[in-house]
């Protein structure tokens, strides 16, 4: 999962980044070629030298740009609903994330805290610098007001937010 919301996230980002007039056109050698229209200064780029002799080949090429962004309309559309369902969906008697005094905070935040991908939700929602072991749990008793983790196991205040922190970070993980 976390290959795929990195990959997702980047797809976004350049997708965002990259011109988004393409056509083809043939060159003064009679090649086609793949040309890109700048947003900022409308000037045409060379793209890429298209070899392909199959219709649907150049089509499929020269329409990428446009493909990705309905299939990121679609995938975005489709998380809003998933989100819409989820909300709407019966709930459990215990409402998720509720302390239990039974359960052990402090060993499962020490084992998050070494999970690269709670890391790297810790630098993307809560500006997490250098993404060391320390660093991440420096951050996570920042965020949930503790000098200790053992005070997870103690505070159910201080519980709470860890609890809610881990919420946040299994929706991000869910849909980015």
């Amino acid at each position: 999962m976390t290959n795929n919301n990195a990959r997702l996230r980047q797809i976004r980002t350049v997708h965002k980044m990259a011109s988004t007039d393409w056509k083809c056109e043939e060159n003064q050698d009679g090649k086609l070629v793949l040309v890109g229209i700048h947003d900022v200064d409308g000037e045409p780029t060379d793209l890429a030298h298209i070899c392909a002799d199959n219709p649907a080949d150049v089509q499929i090429i020269k329409s990428a740009h446009g493909f990705i962004g309905s299939l990121l309309d679609l995938l975005n559309r489709a998380f809003d609903e998933i989100k819409r369902l989820k909300a709407i969906e019966p709930q459990d008697t215990t409402p998720p994330g509720s302390y239990d005094r039974k359960k052990d905070y402090t060993t499962n935040c020490a084992i998050q805290c070494g999970n690269p991908q709670f890391k790297a939700f810790l630098k993307e929602r809560h500006n997490l610098g250098t993404a060391t072991k320390e660093a991440t749990e420096t951050k996570v008793r920042e965020l949930c007001g503790i000098a200790s983790r053992k005070q997870l196991n103690t505070d159910p205040e201080k519980a709470e937010i860890w609890l809610k922190l881990n919420r946040e970070f299994n929706d991000w993980c869910r849909y980015g």
